[in-house]
């Protein structure tokens, strides 16, 4: 998330600051410094081109300086998530809002503009985390669940895994990490397949399968397996190395 100063537009007021999320398909051309350091420098720069005599191609911003380190600045698109302004009395005192103070008695309140578009915040997360050909990949404060587990499908070979994965989803749903953030897709109609590409459509973080490795799996040493896919892949797990897996998926962001 970037902040910069804004225009107050029509509104008025003074202190005014935009908050964009850097993504390819945004609309807004910024000037950003991305390895400066200086704290009281701002983020980024909103630039407005009005009639330009020429194109500029994306990051030629070379002759644009941070005025507090001096490093180039580089240009790039972002969404426009947020504008927040200080109206200052303006408006309080039109209005007739006052509140009394013990030092000044009767003064005009001090008024300020916070807009976030919710919608558009959440368009913008998706953009920015987007990866070609991949779901939506939601970071772990929005998505539905961390986990959804998906048992056998009924009168399949593998529903023979069916008594070990009952048995690990009630021993996985009392875990502290992952309590009332676990969803057990029980639409054992469907196949494993249809309910995976749904769990991955659906926003969850990851899918715990009881498929074909849980049912031929055997009972020797470590079997029988359940398959854990994230959006980095897939990984065979037995019953012991499940906790500590689920426990650090949990722990990611």
């Amino acid at each position: 998330m970037l902040s910069l100063r804004g225009d107050s537009g029509v509104m008025g007021g003074g202190v005014s600051h935009e908050y964009h999320v850097l993504a390819p398909v945004g609309e807004d051309r910024l000037l950003v410094r991305p390895d400066c350091r200086q704290d009281e420098c701002p983020a980024a720069v909103n630039l407005e081109v009005v009639r330009p005599e020429r194109e500029t191609a994306p990051g030629e911003a070379g002759m644009d300086t941070c005025q507090a380190c001096g490093y180039p600045l580089q240009e790039r698109t972002g969404i426009e998530v947020g504008h927040t302004f200080v109206l200052g009395q303006l408006y309080s005192e039109t209005l007739g809002a006052f509140t009394v103070t013990d030092s000044d008695g009767r003064v005009p309140l001090h008024m300020g503009c916070y807009g976030i578009g919710l919608t558009r915040l959440l368009a913008a997360i998706v953009e920015s985390r987007a990866q070609p050909g991949q779901p939506i990949s939601w970071p772990a404060a929005l998505a539905p669940f961390t986990l959804c587990v998906i048992t056998p499908k009924t009168g399949s070979r593998e529903e023979a895994a069916r008594p070990w994965a009952l048995r690990m989803l009630s021993q996985l749903s009392q875990l502290p990490e992952l309590r009332d953030d676990l969803l057990w897709d029980d639409r054992d109609h469907l196949t494993i397949g249809q309910r995976v590409r749904e769990s991955r459509r659906s926003g969850h973080r990851a899918a715990l399968v009881f498929g074909r490795a849980a049912a031929e799996g055997g009972s020797g040493p470590g079997r029988p397996r359940a398959e854990l896919i994230t959006a980095d892949g897939s990984q065979l797990l037995t019953e012991s190395e499940l906790p500590d897996r689920l426990a650090q998926l949990c722990r990611e962001q």
